[in-house]
């Protein structure tokens, strides 16, 4: 069955986190190993999920996430920080003698 939820945190370098879920309780954690979705997911977003309990943990753990919205400002066109260069041709004013 499929919950609703929005992502506490998350942190990309490790490639987990936390799901608050809408009907309440406690979080949910998220690894990219079972969500791929998850990448580029902010703090915020809103986020559909199966929970799934861990019998090894002794709680729940979301798969089958997908981003259902965005509310935390998120997307960004997933450039991950990367510019598209520095230019090139042209000269800039910095260079110019006078």
């Amino acid at each position: 069955m499929s919950s609703t939820g929005t992502i506490k945190k998350f942190f990309e370098d490790k490639g987990f986190g936390f799901v608050t879920p809408d009907e309440g309780g406690d979080d949910v954690f998220v690894h990219v190993k079972d969500n791929p979705d998850l990448e580029g997911c902010q703090q915020g977003d809103a986020v559909t999920y199966d929970a799934e309990w861990d019998d090894r943990k002794g709680k729940y753990k979301g798969t089958n996430l997908s981003v259902s919205g965005g509310s935390g400002g998120g997307g960004g066109g997933g450039s991950y920080g990367k510019s598209g260069g520095k230019g090139g041709k042209g000269k800039s004013s910095r260079y110019d003698a006078y």
